[in-house]
């Protein structure tokens, strides 16, 4: 095919004011084969399986025991923090409760009943940011702790009334058919004790 274009082009090399239309013949395209690898199907491989037993020494704390370690010594102060890197280390311990004879498993507050979502969505988010751990089920829950533990009901409280705001709470004076509670473990000359809201809805 011949197309023909309109565009005016000078017909010499030299200047002319003589001009007319010229016939241009556009190059043909040729195509070039690649050779091409059909792609094989990826096997899906099994998820990694975490030990029960090393449920409770998995730590997902975002502080730097090392990094608080050798700030509290350059600035020549750790007697005025003695415990701070062996909590973020180990964890905070809350006394030392006695042995536990059975399993307590309190159903939550009507709080949390009444806004099942609110508590749906603070899990699911803890799990996406891999702070949890689970579902486990009671059998395994009892693996993990290498026997018998209690649970604290879970409440929602407003945090600022009229805002529409929530705030998840652990009922730790919740007794169990013993009288035992979470706070009953708790010596209050001991620990001075304030506790905050950390989780906002």
């Amino acid at each position: 095919m011949a197309i023909c274009s309109t565009r005016l082009e000078c017909p010499s090399a030299s200047y002319s004011m003589s001009k007319g239309p010229a016939t241009t013949h556009p190059q043909a395209t040729q195509l070039t084969h690649a050779p091409s690898v059909v792609t094989q199907p990826l096997k899906q491989l099994p998820a990694p399986i975490t030990e029960l037993g090393s449920v409770l020494y998995i730590h997902t704390t975002l502080y730097i025991a090392e990094g608080w370690h050798h700030a509290l010594n350059n600035l020549d102060i750790p007697s005025h923090f003695p415990f701070l890197v062996n909590d973020i280390s180990f964890g905070s311990p809350i006394s030392n409760p006695p042995p536990l004879q059975h399993t307590f498993i309190p159903g939550n507050l009507p709080s949390t009943l009444s806004f099942p979502h609110i508590i749906d969505n603070e899990i699911s988010s803890e799990l996406a940011a891999m702070r949890m751990s689970g579902p486990l089920s009671v059998s395994q829950a009892h693996i993990i702790f290498n026997g018998h533990f209690c649970t604290s009901p879970l409440s929602l409280i407003k945090k600022i009334p009229g805002t529409g705001k929530w705030c998840t709470i652990h009922h730790l004076l919740k007794e169990d058919e013993l009288g035992n509670s979470m706070n009953g473990w708790l010596n209050v000359e001991d620990f001075l004790t304030k506790y905050y809201c950390q989780h906002d809805h």
